[in-house]
C-alpha cells in the first residue's frame, strides 16, 4: 500500500511561504538587518485526498489557519565569491498559532475508520530556519543561490492534527531571480529548488525529496503596501519511507506525489522600521 504525504508536503510549502513572506532576492548593501513580520496564512484541501498525521490518517475536507510572528536577522558581508556577496540569515523560534478543522474520515493505526468532524489548535514555537547565500545585482536584475536548513524546534505531536513544526530537519538548495523596477514598483520573482528531507524520529517516517518552483508578481506602492499574485509548482520526486526493525531497515512506501500548481493571492505591508504584515491564502491541488 502507498501512503500519500501531500498535505504534510503542502504544509511544508505553507510554512516556507509563510516564513519567507516574499522570496524576492533583492538584497541590501553589505550590512546587518533585522526584520519582524506577522504572517497570516490559510490553507485548504478537499476531495478524496488522504493525509497522514502521525498515528492516524485523515481524508476529506481540511482547513488550516496560521498566525505567526517571526524575527529574521540577515547579514550581507563585503566578502565576494564568484563576484557575488556572501550573506547569512536566520529566523529563530517564530511564535504563533495554528488551527486545523476538518470534516473527515479518520483511520487509526489498527485500520478502523470513523467519520465525523475534527477541530484542533495549538500555539507555541515554530521551526527555525538558517540560510547562507550568494547574491548578485545588475541594474534592475537580482539573483542568488541559497542553502537553507530547517531546525525542528516547532511544536509537534503524533496524536494531533494541529502543529507548528514538522519534527524533522531538512536542507533546501535554491536558485532565485527577481526583476524590480523602482520607478514603476513592478516586481517579478521566480525560484527553483530541491528540498532534502530527513527522518521524523517521532514517526520513523521520511518524506521523499521535493522539487519546487515558486513565482511572484507584485506591485509596490508608495504607501508601503504591495499586492500581487504568486504560486508554486511542487512535486515529490522520490518515494517516502518508514524505518522498521532497526536503524538501517527502511520500508519503501514508493511512489511520488501528484504535481501541485496552486495560485496564491497575497498582500503585504512593509513598514519603514523593518516591520511586515503578510496575508496569503493557499489551496493545494487535489491528489
Amino acid at each position: 500500500m502507498k501512503r500519500k504525504t501531500t498535505w504534510n508536503a503542502s504544509r511544508t510549502a505553507c510554512t516556507a511561504l509563510c516564513l519567507a513572506g516574499s522570496f524576492s532576492v533583492v538584497q541590501p548593501s553589505p550590512a546587518a538587518e533585522y526584520t519582524f513580520g506577522t504572517y497570516l496564512l490559510q490553507g485548504t484541501a478537499s476531495g478524496s485526498s488522504k493525509f497522514p498525521f502521525g498515528d492516524f490518517t485523515l481524508s476529506g475536507r481540511i482547513k488550516a489557519d496560521f498566525l505567526v510572528d517571526a524575527w529574521t536577522i540577515s547579514w550581507i558581508t563585503d566578502t565576494k565569491i564568484l563576484g557575488g556577496n556572501l550573506g547569512f540569515a536566520a529566523t529563530m523560534f517564530p511564535i504563533g498559532t495554528e488551527r486545523t478543522s476538518a470534516s473527515v474520515a479518520v483511520t487509526g493505526p489498527l485500520g478502523n475508520t470513523v467519520s465525523g468532524s475534527l477541530t484542533q489548535s495549538v500555539w507555541g514555537i515554530g521551526d527555525s530556519v538558517v540560510a547562507a547565500l550568494l547574491g548578485w545585482q545588475e541594474g534592475n536584475n537580482h539573483w542568488n543561490l541559497v542553502a537553507t536548513g530547517t531546525i525542528p524546534t516547532g511544536i509537534y505531536s503524533t496524536s494531533s492534527a494541529a502543529f507548528l513544526g514538522l519534527h524533522r530537519p531538512s536542507l533546501d538548495v535554491r536558485g532565485a531571480y527577481t526583476y524590480l523596477d523602482p520607478q514603476t514598483g513592478l516586481e517579478i520573482s521566480g525560484a527553483l529548488g530541491m528540498t532534502f528531507n530527513y527522518i521524523n524520529t517521532a514517526t520513523n517516517y521520511q518524506t521523499g525529496n521535493e522539487l519546487h518552483f515558486e513565482w511572484d508578481i507584485n506591485e509596490h506602492f508608495a504607501s508601503g503596501w504591495s499586492a500581487g499574485v504568486g504560486g508554486y509548482v511542487y512535486h515529490q520526486v522520490t518515494g517516502s519511507r518508514r524505518r522498521t526493525f532497526g536503524r538501517l531497515h527502511l520500508q519503501d512506501y514508493g511512489g511520488t506525489s501528484p504535481t501541485e500548481r496552486p495560485v496564491v493571492p497575497r498582500v503585504r505591508c512593509q513598514e519603514p522600521a523593518n516591520g511586515q504584515l503578510n496575508l496569503r491564502h493557499h489551496q493545494p491541488a487535489a491528489c
